[in-house]
């Protein structure tokens, strides 16, 4: 995998062209890896769940919900549902822009 790549495709997925202000950008080889940033790491400026919001969040993911976005596990579910993630073939990116 690679971020350049994974980054390149976020850019074609979003038709994000020059001039646009990344506030952050990030890449990230698994699910599990960018479910601990989105969520549980305190070096994420965008954190916006704390932890017991996070638990109600969860607990209320059914497996229908799952099934809708092809998620195999409630953290695969929490990561395809956040706004800024895009998942590729080559990764998992996470971009905030400010046009």
């Amino acid at each position: 995998m690679s971020k350049r790549e994974t980054m390149q495709m976020v850019s074609d997925m979003t038709d994000l062209y020059f001039g646009y202000t990344v506030e952050a950008t990030t890449y990230f080889e698994s699910y599990e890896k960018v479910f601990n940033w989105l969520y549980l790491s305190e070096d994420n400026p965008h954190r916006t769940l704390d932890p017991i919001e996070l638990i109600k969040i969860m607990s209320s993911i059914t497996i229908e919900d799952m099934q809708e976005l092809e998620a195999d596990t409630p953290l695969e579910y929490m990561v395809k549902v956040d706004d800024h993630t895009f998942i590729t073939p080559k990764g998992i990116g996470y971009l905030r822009i400010t046009k």
